[in-house]
């Protein structure tokens, strides 16, 4: 399996009696590749005509929408394609949340769908209708038995304060269903690890889910039925993304040693689980470890051959402390890798920080989620963006500065998490005595603060970072070049087209150390390196190397298009450099 065929999300759930706080607590790291840019926007309650449907993608089954759709939470993952099916999160104003996990691929080859079956509509479904987790999980399972899943196989995570769930879910009407023990830590990377539904006090399968595993010869007749054994595609099964991943998670809950073979669906935790330690756990890059293998001139842990929790893929993580009032729920986001982002104290219901430029009209951008927009990627200078930069930069000198940005962030965390438990306790107060503006008003100041707090820390952070001085950018085909300074037309980046950079470091730069890539959310093993034999040194000490623009920039869509330029200098240190290119 390719690298950029082994999907990465990573999900923890606390039962309520395992948590530190006495409630549900849900963790995700949400991984995709390419190019794709991360939006958040408070979709409002809504009512609908009779007759009224889901959008849903091309080929996919028109859902009938209910009457009345609940307010919720968004965070969306899109694509110049289009938004993404099976990417975004949700927590809704009924106390919600609901976060998914590719299983990679299920053995089914001939799935039941009607109607082409159901995809991006299951969460969305989730958030529009569940008034609780054990809602959630059972209208799941009515809309996958009766439309059938379209992808080829995924877990969703549905959760509130008391309960959380999961499903697991083959390509068709097939799936197994738990409910979280209360005392238990779910590890969920990205393959089936439900093993034996009916080990659990409450369960749920699909119809006929061990006999059709059996009369297709994927259990035998002599051996006890192994969900995750059973449907789990032999080529996806046991893949080291997967089991290192899980491994090195189950050890950090249990302090005990884990074997690759017989990994458990849930654990029991040596300690009550915190907010924080799901940070660490969602950064985790197995430190120490043999595993652990740094790689590229800023020797960055993200893209190695053995990828972790937190990875060169990942686009946003998020950290649900679930309250019985939805509104005092803090959802903790961390733009990107949480290795290299701040921990942002959301209370989204309540309103979100306009410092990180929200979706101006959310209801409208969830109509058109699954259009193609290539507008959408426009890079712009949003908090959000400001973020993301600050981790893409960081990448190139990544080994040098991982240390103080380290400290400077566990000080901000400290921070920020002091200051949102005096805000809630303001707030809760405050709800108690029925005013409920105020109480609302002081969670969203709250987190305007923070939010502001967050880039002013990452600001002072980058000015640290080693630097080479960008003398020229131009376009061309390797003999006639175009000054880019004033923009470049997007046709003229047919494929074959180069990027040309001039610049000025310490010393003669290290070509082979080179890349060039587009910041967007895009993994660093995705850039661009030096053309062979592009690199020459100046007598007036700059460098010039060429790098191949398609690859570069991953997407050639109109808009400014922040890219960033590393390596390591003639003092054998890592530097960086950003580079605007203006398409039009």
């Amino acid at each position: 399996m390719r690298r950029d065929e082994a999907l990465n999300c990573m999900t923890f759930i606390v039962g309520r009696r395992a948590s530190a706080t006495g409630r549900v607590l849900v963790a995700h790291n949400e991984d995709d590749g390419g190019c794709v840019c991360v939006r958040h926007g408070l979709v409002p309650r809504a009512r609908w005509a009779a007759g009224a449907t889901m959008p849903a993608e091309p080929g996919c089954a028109a859902i009938p929408q209910v009457a009345a759709t609940n307010g919720f939470f968004w965070s969306e993952i899109c694509t110049p394609e289009g938004g993404m099916s099976t990417s975004d999160v949700f927590y809704n104003d009924r106390g919600v949340c609901v976060v998914s996990n590719s299983c990679m691929r299920s053995r089914e080859d001939a799935p039941d769908l009607t109607d082409g079956g159901i995809a991006y509509n299951l969460r969305r479904a989730v958030a529009e209708r569940a008034e609780s987790a054990r809602d959630a999980v059972h209208l799941l399972m009515v809309l996958v038995r009766r439309w059938g899943y379209a992808s080829p196989g995924r877990a969703y995570t549905v959760a509130d304060a008391d309960e959380a769930f999961m499903i697991q879910i083959v390509h068709g009407k097939h799936y197994a269903a738990l409910r979280v023990p209360d005392d238990a830590v779910v590890v969920m990377p990205n393959h089936y690890t439900i093993h034996c539904p009916s080990a659990f006090s409450e369960h749920w399968t699909s119809p006929r889910l061990e006999s059709y595993a059996r009369s297709r010869g994927w259990c035998a007749p002599d051996e006890p039925f192994d969900f995750a054994r059973a449907y789990q595609h032999p080529d996806s099964r046991m893949q080291p993304v997967n089991v290192l991943r899980q491994r090195f998670s189950v050890e950090a809950l249990t302090g005990k040693p884990c074997p690759a073979e017989g990994m458990p669906f849930v654990v029991r935790p040596a300690a009550p689980v915190t907010v924080e330690k799901l940070m660490a756990m969602l950064a985790n890059h197995y430190e120490g470890a043999p595993e652990d293998v740094r790689v590229g001139a800023g020797r960055t842990p993200h893209g190695s051959e053995h990828p972790r929790v937190c990875d060169g893929s990942t686009v946003e993580s998020t950290v649900f402390d679930l309250y019985h009032n939805p509104r005092l729920t803090t959802v903790w986001l961390a733009a990107g890798r949480p290795c290299q982002q701040p921990w942002l104290p959301l209370h989204p219901l309540c309103g979100l920080p306009d410092a990180l430029a929200p979706m101006a009209d959310p209801a409208a951008e969830l109509a058109r989620h699954l259009c193609p927009d290539p507008s959408r990627m426009a890079h712009g200078n949003s908090g959000w963006q400001r973020l993301r930069d600050f981790g893409n930069e960081m990448e190139a000198v990544y080994g040098d500065n991982a240390e103080a940005v380290r400290a400077a962030l566990a000080d901000q965390r400290v921070r920020a998490a002091r200051a949102d438990a005096e805000a809630v306790a303001r707030a809760d107060a405050l709800f108690a005595q029925g005013r409920v503006e105020e109480a609302s008003a002081v969670l969203a100041r709250s987190s305007e603060r923070q939010a502001s707090a967050a880039l002013g820390t990452v600001a002072s952070l980058a000015k640290g970072f080693r630097r080479a001085q960008v003398c020229a950018v131009a376009v061309g085909d390797g003999e006639r070049w175009r000054d880019a300074s004033a923009g470049v037309d997007a046709a003229d980046l047919a494929p074959g087209a180069r990027i040309r950079v001039t610049f000025a470091c310490a010393g003669t730069a290290d070509a082979e150390s080179l890349q060039l890539g587009d910041c967007r959310t895009r993994e660093r093993d995705c850039y661009a390196v030096a053309l062979p034999g592009s690199f020459a040194a100046a007598v007036d000490g700059t460098c010039t190397a060429q790098f191949d623009a398609r690859t570069a920039l991953g997407c050639v869509t109109p808009g400014e298009h922040i890219c960033f330029l590393g390596g390591r200098d003639g003092d054998g240190h890592a530097f960086t450099a950003r580079i605007l290119l203006s398409l039009r």
